[in-house]
């Protein structure tokens, strides 16, 4: 969703297409955050060990959270259309908690005015 926020911003889409009314909760992470999982995952691997971790900052935003955010951090607000409702669960949030618990793992990067503020810088 992020990416075609600013894509939207950019001009690169004339609008972003919401399915629904934007009250889908969704859980965003950084990708530096991720990174992080990823280095503290392949530094515990051990030969012939597999462990799953679930990933995400377990913090959930629905869509219009996220479409608010936006203008309080660039200063432009996105142009939005409203689709019919996708079939698809209205929230998805992840349990990170084993990542946390196993590997230290925190994800202090992935409030989304941090994340919105670093993928607009970014372009």
């Amino acid at each position: 969703m992020i990416p075609k926020i600013v894509a939207a911003l950019q001009g690169q889409a004339p609008e972003l297409r919401v399915n629904g009314d934007g009250s889908a909760v969704r859980d965003y992470l950084h990708v530096e955050d991720m990174a992080d999982a990823v280095c503290l995952a392949l530094s515990a691997c051990r030969p012939g060990q597999w462990i799953p971790y679930n990933v995400g900052s377990g913090r959930g935003a629905s869509i219009l959270e996220l479409l608010d955010t936006v203008p309080e951090v660039t200063g432009h607000t996105v142009p939005v259309s409203y689709g019919p409702a996708a079939p698809e669960p209205p929230e998805l949030v992840a349990d990170s908690s084993r990542v946390r618990a196993e590997l230290g793992w925190a994800s202090p990067r992935s409030d989304i005015a941090t994340i919105v503020a670093d993928a607009w810088n970014a372009v």
